[in-house]
């Protein structure tokens, strides 16, 4: 197989479990539909991360990216365990994103720029490479790739009313 379809491939369980927060919040998930910072602000006096960072995201988005990487298991990429540590890792990179954004002063749906569309992949690559191995040329595409597939996906979750703003 060419080696960049295998790179998209490997990185699914991030993409997806970055994907997934939106897809479930109109749902409140066994209560778990709260934020993460528990409203808590930060020394600056702004909230930590946000309402938009929840337990139900968090979990859900984690949870994806386990069944993605089982999935992808049957296909020589990836385990569960790898997917639930590369899920993770994309909503903790949001979420580093979000922090990052609260400090600048950002409200939430605020465009970002490449801050929105690269903490999730940075976040995804640099825990899963004990165990993935990535090349600098699958990192490059990726990079390159991510914040036009972000966009997409964006202005697709607009369009189906997932998300409050195309970007």
């Amino acid at each position: 197989m060419l080696w960049y379809v295998e790179t998209v491939i490997r990185i699914l369980p991030v993409y997806i479990a970055n994907a997934t927060p939106p897809v479930f919040s109109k749902f409140n998930v066994l209560g778990l539909r709260r934020p993460v910072d528990g409203g808590k602000l930060w020394i600056d006096g702004r909230r930590i991360l946000g309402d938009g960072k929840t337990w139900q995201g968090l979990i859900l988005g984690t949870l994806v990216g386990g069944l993605i990487g089982f999935l992808l298991e049957h296909f020589g990429y990836g385990s569960f365990s790898l997917g639930l540590l590369m899920g993770f890792s994309a909503l903790a990179g949001d979420m580093v994103g979000s922090f990052i954004k609260r400090r600048l002063g950002m409200k939430r749906g605020a465009n970002a720029g490449l801050l929105d569309s690269l903490d999730f992949l940075t976040a995804g690559i640099l825990i899963s490479y004990p165990f993935v191995r990535w090349k600098s040329g699958e990192i490059l595409l990726l990079l390159i790739a991510t914040p036009i597939v972000h966009r997409i996906a964006n202005i697709i979750g607009f369009k189906l009313k997932l998300k409050k703003e195309p970007w």
